[in-house]
């Protein structure tokens, strides 16, 4: 899926390029311990961590998306400019 796909069916708006928006994502998790290459990263506010915290891990581990939320603010980035 690409990221646009998921923006789409998220119904979230962005300004991201046109690069960004085209990156295969091969899986989504919102645990940084799962995030495998190509993965988008869902960072959530948990009641016992907040995943926020976990942002630059999930990049160490090949993440090319982060999804950010924190009540109706919603965003995303690229997480690493080597994703393809």
């Amino acid at each position: 899926m690409k990221t646009s796909q998921l923006l789409h069916e998220l119904d979230l708006v962005t300004r991201l390029d046109s690069r960004t928006l085209e990156l295969d994502i091969q899986g989504i998790a919102d645990n940084s311990k799962v995030v495998e290459e190509g993965f988008a990263f869902i960072a959530i506010e948990g009641f016992e961590s907040d995943g926020h915290l976990y942002i630059e891990q999930a990049v160490e581990k090949g993440g090319c998306n982060c999804h950010r939320g924190t009540g109706y603010h919603r965003f995303i980035r690229p997480l690493s400019p080597s994703c393809k």
